[in-house]
């Protein structure tokens, strides 16, 4: 069992686990395509070939291999593909999508795809190869990206400096707590903190919310009154993890490589590795 690459297409791969038993085959290789949708990182393809009789042992091993795509990279796409006979994987991989729905033998669907990402291909039945007695099926990609299907959304953030730090604790150091927020404190006589009696637990609980909210909301104030404020566009593919650093050196390695600097592409694709991984 084998799986062709186009080099137009990617040249970095990795093969995780090869197997090959009586009664099932698995190849499980992992790519990093040259154009991949932003929200992606890479791709697993899981190449199988299931004569049986043993269909239950090779579904399991089929599920193990994919929860260790999975674990490798929680958003990445992980299709399962190729002859699967009489075996299926709905029974221990309920979430995936068949994507075949045409005949690739005769009158019977054999070979399967399998993928993670709803309605990502469409199936085209093409002429067999050769004298191959299965159909070759051309997989059309249907998905779109993210930044396609959503559009982005305009929020304020708050440009935190030493300076602005500076005035915030300045702020809280000359605020008086015992004549303002503190005062939601007393509920008819008697403070949450201590003193004569004890209110009821339903006061109890009606000021310790109304305590918690009167702070929040005066640290909210003190901090829109000493932090300015900038307008930002954020797209559905941003990563949350992609920090200012990480933007800028994707930048400079792009820069880079388009102008044939491959010392410098080098150098930042290493920095960009570390930080990753940190």
């Amino acid at each position: 069992m084998c799986i062709f690459v186009d080099n137009n297409w990617a040249t970095q791969l990795h093969i995780h686990e090869k197997v090959c038993t009586p009664h099932y085959e698995l190849l499980s290789v992992s790519f990093r395509p040259f154009y991949l949708p932003r929200e992606f990182g890479q791709t697993t393809i899981i190449l199988t070939y299931i004569p049986g009789p043993k269909y239950e042992e090779a579904v399991d091993h089929i599920s193990e291999s994919y929860n260790n795509g999975l674990s490798r990279s929680v958003d990445q796409p992980i299709f399962i593909l190729r002859d699967f006979n009489n075996c299926e994987l709905s029974s221990h991989l309920p979430t995936l999508q068949q994507y075949i729905d045409c005949p690739t033998r005769l009158s019977r669907t054999l070979d399967k795809c399998y993928g993670n990402i709803p309605n990502a291909f469409k199936a085209v039945p093409r002429p067999p190869l050769g004298k191959s007695d299965h159909s070759v099926i051309h997989l059309l990609p249907r998905y779109k990206a993210k930044i396609k299907q959503e559009k982005p959304t305009v929020k304020e953030v708050a440009l935190w400096s030493d300076a602005c730090k500076e005035r915030l604790r300045d702020c809280f150091d000359y605020t008086d707590w015992d004549k303002g927020v503190i005062s939601v404190l007393r509920v008819g006589g008697t403070y949450l903190d201590g003193g004569s009696g004890r209110p009821p637990p339903e006061k109890f609980e009606r000021n310790a919310n109304e305590l918690t909210e009167s702070i929040t909301s005066y640290i909210t104030f003190c901090e829109n009154n000493v932090a300015p404020k900038k307008t930002v566009k954020i797209y559905p593919n941003n990563k949350v993890w992609v920090s200012r650093e990480m933007k800028r050196c994707l930048c400079e390695k792009r820069a880079a490589f388009a102008q044939g600097n491959m010392t410098v592409f080098k150098e930042k694709r290493r920095e960009l590795r570390d930080y990753q991984k940190s």
